[in-house]
C-alpha cells in the first residue's frame, strides 16, 4: 500500500455495494476533487447523478465542497480520512498521516494473521429438503427449498471449518433471531461486487463475491436485494448460487439468465446444499430450478 501522503486518492461510488471508482491528485491542491474528478471522465463513462458516495483520503477544501454540491445533485455520503491542516502546517501532517496510515497497516497484518483462531459466526444459506437440516434453527427463505442456518465459521491451514449453531445453543426465538441479526453484520465484511456493466447502464449481471466464503448467504441480507434492483435497473431478477460461495444476479428476461441456468446446472450437488436457481418478483421470490445431480 502507498504511503505517500502527498498525494490524495478519491474515492467515486454509485452504491455501498459496488467497487468505488478511484482517482486521485495533490493533497494541498485546493481544486483536487474537480481535477480528479476530470481525471476518472476522460478514462471512463461515470455520470455524475450516479454519484453516491465520495470518500477522499485528506478532508476537501471549501472549493472542493462547493464543486461536489454543484457537480453531485444526488450525492449522499461525503467522508474523508484526514482532517485539512492550515496551509503552513501541511509538511508537519503529512508525515503524521504516513505514521498513522503504516501503523494501520501493521494493525491489518496482525489481524490477518490472528483471524479464525476464534471463527466467525454467519449465516449459511441451505438448499434442498429442509428436513435434512438436522437439529439446527433455521430461517426459512422459500419454504421448504431455500433456508439459512447460523454457524461458526474459522479459516484453518485445511480450510474453512463450520460448526453449525444448534438447537441447544439457543434460549429460543428471541435469541436466535439476536445471533442472525450479528451473524449478517458479520457476513458484509469482504464482500464485493462486480457490474457488468457501467454504472447508470441497465440490464447487466452482478456477480459477488466474499473474500472469508459464504457470499451466496447475502442473497437474504436486508437491503442486498434492493441493491442489486438499483444496480441492474430492474425489479425482476434471477439469482443464481452454484455454491455456498457463489452469487449472481441478472435481469429474468436477458441473456445472463440463461447463462445464469448454465453455471447452476453445471454445478455439483454438495451435502446441505443443492444448486439453485432464484426468480425475485415485486411480489416475492421463487424457486426456477434445483440442482439434485
Amino acid at each position: 500500500m502507498n504511503t505517500d501522503m502527498s498525494t490524495n486518492v478519491v474515492l467515486f461510488q454509485s452504491s455501498p455495494e459496488i467497487e468505488p471508482v478511484p482517482a486521485a491528485g495533490t493533497a494541498r491542491d485546493e481544486n483536487c476533487l474537480q481535477r480528479a474528478w476530470a481525471e476518472l471522465t476522460s478514462r471512463q463513462h461515470f455520470p455524475a447523478t450516479e454519484v453516491r458516495r465520495v470518500h477522499s483520503e485528506w478532508e476537501l477544501s471549501e472549493a472542493d465542497r462547493e464543486f461536489a454540491d454543484r457537480t453531485f445533485p444526488n450525492i449522499e455520503v461525503l467522508t474523508h480520512n484526514f482532517a485539512r491542516p492550515e496551509p503552513d502546517r501541511w509538511a508537519e501532517a503529512i508525515e503524521e498521516a504516513r505514521i498513522s496510515l503504516e501503523k494501520e497497516i501493521e494493525d491489518r497484518a496482525f489481524e490477518e494473521i490472528t483471524k479464525g483462531i476464534e471463527g466467525v459466526l454467519l449465516p449459511i444459506v441451505r438448499s434442498g429438503d429442509i428436513t435434512d437440516a438436522g437439529p439446527v434453527p433455521v430461517a426459512q427463505l422459500i419454504p421448504g427449498q431455500v433456508y439459512l442456518v447460523l454457524a461458526t465459521v474459522t479459516s484453518t491451514p485445511e480450510g474453512l471449518a463450520v460448526a453449525e449453531v444448534g438447537n441447544l445453543d439457543v434460549a429460543g426465538t428471541e435469541d436466535f433471531l439476536e445471533l442472525l441479526e450479528k451473524a449478517r453484520v458479520n457476513l458484509r465484511d469482504g464482500v464485493k461486487s462486480v457490474y457488468s456493466d457501467a454504472p447508470g447502464v441497465p440490464g447487466g449481471m452482478v456477480e459477488v463475491s466474499r473474500a472469508g466464503g459464504f457470499a451466496a448467504s447475502m442473497v437474504a441480507t436486508p437491503g442486498f436485494l434492493g441493491r442489486m434492483i438499483d444496480t441492474i435497473g430492474t425489479r425482476t431478477l434471477v439469482a443464481a448460487m452454484p455454491s455456498p460461495h457463489e452469487l449472481a444476479f441478472a435481469p429474468a428476461d436477458s441473456g445472463w439468465a440463461s447463462e445464469l441456468r448454465e453455471r447452476v446446472e453445471r454445478a455439483a450437488p454438495r451435502e446441505g446444499f443443492l444448486p439453485t436457481l432464484m426468480l425475485f418478483e415485486p411480489d416475492g421470490m421463487s424457486v426456477l430450478f434445483q440442482n439434485t445431480g
